[in-house]
């Protein structure tokens, strides 16, 4: 923020590379909004004052350009940002500026989760803080889904995450807290084991890969029981080919959809309330029109490669960069999620996420 006399001058970081080194960047408002919320902002806090609010893609913004701000406003983290605006000024011919720099204020929920959660929250007020308080509570109302007679009186709620998101563990953690409630009201379906159960000898899904595909996608037990869809084998043809790909998803999705769909009936039938669709493809696969709510669990790029290396070595980053640039994004997936949660940090904190 830059001041001079009754005029103050803001650049707020632009939707560009900055953002996403934030901790969770999907959660940030479009820069449209947040130029919005700062001119409201300003105008409720002191009427009259003239204000400049734009988007800023890079570090210096309207501060090189507005020839007569002789103040800018600091934190001691980015008192180096402020002595590089002053110094690009008197490179273009204007006036350097005198650098007020402020405390941060504290953050007095971060304080107390300071203690518990391993340094999770920063103890100043900041955005990211903001971000990690939304996690695991409710962005959008719950909506009707397709098919509601059928599943009248039920909750379905759609659980989905990229690669290596800690999918997996957020539904054992939600499978473990809903047993202490209440175990025979909630029930979790896997959609990737219902998959598994796709692809099984005998079943017409088995027989329709095999027809577009051909006999080389299958492989010989050693038990000497029935080919066998060899699903790695399968998934190298599919991979970086959108027609192959396209063609095998035009076969399996259907059929998971049709299982899943029985499961919640039988579950309805057991007096079942709440039922947890858990789905990598879920979003990607349409299902989300079966869902009340849709929860989304997000890691950033550099954790899931960590995480993918860590039980792969064998594969090198880019091979990783590559599958992950071939997913949904997280933002894509944001911008439809009901619910967030996080996985990134310490257990404690995805434990309150989920009891949220």
């Amino acid at each position: 923020r830059r001041v001079h006399g009754e005029k103050i001058v803001v650049g707020v970081t632009d939707d560009g590379y900055v953002l996403k080194k934030k901790q969770l960047p999907e959660l940030i408002e479009p820069v449209d909004q947040r130029v919005k919320t700062v001119q409201e902002f300003i105008a409720a806090s002191k009427p009259g004052l003239e204000v400049v609010v734009e988007a800023m893609p890079d570090g210096f913004g309207p501060s090189i350009r507005e020839p007569d701000l002789n103040c800018i406003v600091v934190s001691k983290e980015t008192l180096p940002g402020g002595h590089a605006v002053s110094a690009k000024r008197l490179e273009l011919g204007l006036c350097g500026l005198d650098i007020e720099v402020i405390d941060f204020v504290q953050d007095n929920n971060g304080d107390a989760m300071e203690t518990t959660l391993d340094n999770v929250m920063e103890m100043k007020v900041s955005s990211s803080n903001m971000r990690k308080q939304l996690l695991g509570g409710r962005l959008r109302p719950p909506r009707v889904p397709e098919l509601s007679h059928e599943f009248d009186g039920m909750t379905i709620i759609g659980l989905t995450g990229g690669m290596a998101s800690g999918k997996t563990q957020l539904s054992r953690k939600i499978q473990t807290l809903a047993t202490k409630l209440d175990k025979n009201r909630v029930e979790i379906i896997d959609c990737d084991a219902l998959g598994h159960l796709a692809y099984e000898p005998g079943t017409q899904c088995f027989q329709k890969i095999v027809n577009v595909f051909g006999d080389k996608v299958l492989v010989k037990p050693k038990n000497g029981q029935k080919d066998l869809i060899d699903r790695k084998l399968l998934g190298e043809l599919v991979f970086q080919n959108s027609e192959k790909l396209n063609n095998l998803t035009s076969i399996v999705w259907p059929e998971i959809e049709r299982l899943f769909k029985d499961r919640i009936l039988e579950a309805k039938k057991r007096d079942v309330k709440i039922v947890v669709l858990d789905a990598a493809i879920l979003l990607e696969a349409n299902w989300d029109r079966c869902c009340n709510e849709v929860w989304v669990c997000v890691i950033s790029e550099k954790e899931a490669i960590e995480r993918v290396k860590e039980r792969n070595p064998n594969l090198s980053e880019d091979h990783v960069r590559q599958r992950l640039a071939n997913q949904m994004s997280n933002s894509q997936r944001v911008a439809m999620a009901s619910v967030v949660f996080c996985t990134q940090w310490s257990h404690d904190f995805t434990n309150m996420q989920v009891a949220k």
